[in-house]
């Protein structure tokens, strides 16, 4: 009897003391749980915080979970903020450098660093195409929707067949010792195509003739950037802290300007032809008059680099790539974004 005693004496002991672990094993972890939210709740205002907080609620998702199941109405809400975005486009394995809609905005396609070409449904996120070629730094699908040219960081240009990515025509050799972003763009009625090669040349070539319209000397270093006006008369290409505004039928100048103290890393044109925006390393938007060459106003839009530019259809809105992670819509005539979106882990170089 004696031993029975000491025996179920022990066993209850040992019970007790495995419920005062379990205890403690459980309010250790909804502490780290409510610790982990509350981080994840300041992150969500910080810029590119986005990144953290999906870091932070994906570690408390059901199917991580080992332990019994913490969450309350804050995982779900911070969630939801983490992967509110509309579609995750997959497939590239290395940077994006270029991505651009379908004039119909129903297919995407994206040159990447791995030397991927790939072409996505934008409604349902499908993969269509995806082939094998070199390092693309700019894609530009064509107006009437049925090539895409690209540009390589060699200056090479091909024109793709939008259907089946099928190689069309290279124009350009590949320069293997000269490497930068060279741009490449559709003029608005689709028969001409400019590009910045690694050579220093501002090239504007004739599709439907198959032969170079003019070549325009613009300094060898330094990433390009280009754009036509909506008539398809004028050119305007910034590289390093200087913009020049080229027409496009001669290469003659118009105008050249100077943003002072930043390096121009993208450039365009408001849809009604009368401005030009710029931005670059400094984190400033600068907009030119774009018949004087005149500076009109200036913003201090980031602390950090402006990648890329993008107006849209209406003279009031465009969008900013940011370097802190960010895409940003602004409202021109308020100077100020009117929506920050969140959900790149990267820096954002288009747009």
């Amino acid at each position: 009897p004696l031993a029975l005693l000491r025996e179920s004496t022990l066993r209850n002991q040992a019970e007790r003391a495995w419920n005062v672990a379990d205890l403690r094993a459980k309010e250790s972890t909804r502490n780290l749980y409510y610790a982990e939210m509350n981080l994840a709740g300041q992150a969500i205002s910080e810029p590119g915080g986005i990144g953290r907080v999906r870091e932070l609620v994906d570690r408390w998702h059901p199917e991580m979970l080992a332990v019994e199941d913490p969450r309350g109405w804050e995982w779900h809400l911070l969630y939801s903020l983490a992967h509110r975005e509309d579609l995750i486009l997959e497939g590239p394995t290395q940077t994006i450098w270029s991505v651009d809609f379908s004039p119909d905005a129903r297919q995407v396609v994206a040159g990447a660093n791995d030397g991927t070409l790939t072409v996505w449904d934008a409604i349902t996120g499908h993969l269509k195409h995806r082939i094998e070629t070199r390092a693309e730094s700019c894609v530009d699908w064509s107006p009437d929707g049925s090539r895409i040219a690209t540009t390589s960081f060699g200056g090479r240009v091909v024109i793709w067949d939008a259907k089946t990515l099928q190689e069309i025509q290279t124009i350009g050799s590949e320069s293997n010792t000269k490497l930068r972003r060279c741009p490449v763009h559709w003029s608005p009625d689709g028969n001409r195509l400019a590009w910045a090669n690694a050579d220093g040349m501002l090239v504007v070539w004739d599709v439907v003739k198959g032969r170079e319209v003019f070549s325009y000397q613009i300094p060898a270093n330094g990433r390009a950037s280009v754009g036509w006006n909506c008539e398809g008369t004028r050119i305007v290409v910034a590289v390093g802290n200087r913009i020049e505004l080229i027409d496009a039928n001669n290469g003659n100048q118009l105008w050249v300007a100077e943003q002072a103290s930043d390096q121009v890393q993208s450039v365009c044109w408001s849809p009604d032809s009368t401005r030009i925006a710029a931005a670059g390393y400094g984190g400033t938007i600068v907009f030119w008059d774009s018949d004087s060459g005149k500076q009109l106003e200036q913003w201090q839009a980031s602390d950090g680099a402006i990648w890329a530019l993008s107006w849209g259809p209406e003279n009031h809105q465009f969008a900013s790539a940011h370097a802190d992670r960010t895409v940003r819509v602004w409202d021109v005539g308020k100077g100020r974004p009117s929506q920050e979106l969140h959900g790149h882990t990267d820096r954002v170089l288009a747009v």
